[in-house]
């Protein structure tokens, strides 16, 4: 169930989340089967290849790295915010706000 969230929360919150998930999963101990699971190698070429993905860094720092990792709706936050700013420049306007919640 937890590769399975890892999965969801790839398409849906960007690689980071999964970052934090695995680099979790790794550090907690775990029981049964997910014991098993984690100590195998297939685990740690799934982790290095996301940690490689997530700006190519190897750190395992959570907190920190996760901070830079890409977020699907923070991009397009910000490619949001882009386009008005530009569109206002191109218009000729002085002064435009943007308001997020």
């Amino acid at each position: 169930q937890k590769f399975i969230d890892a999965r969801a929360n790839l398409h849906s919150h960007g690689i980071g989340s999964v970052r934090t998930k695995l680099l979790t999963m790794q550090n907690t101990p775990q029981r049964g089967k997910l014991s098993m699971m984690v100590k195998s190698q297939d685990f740690k070429d799934i982790l290095a290849q996301v940690l490689q993905a997530s700006g190519g860094l190897l750190s395992q720092d959570i907190s920190a790295q996760d901070r830079v990792n890409s977020n699907p709706k923070l991009e397009k936050l910000v490619e949001i915010l882009q386009q008005h700013f530009a569109r206002a420049k191109a218009c000729g306007e002085k002064s435009t706000r943007a308001i997020i919640f």
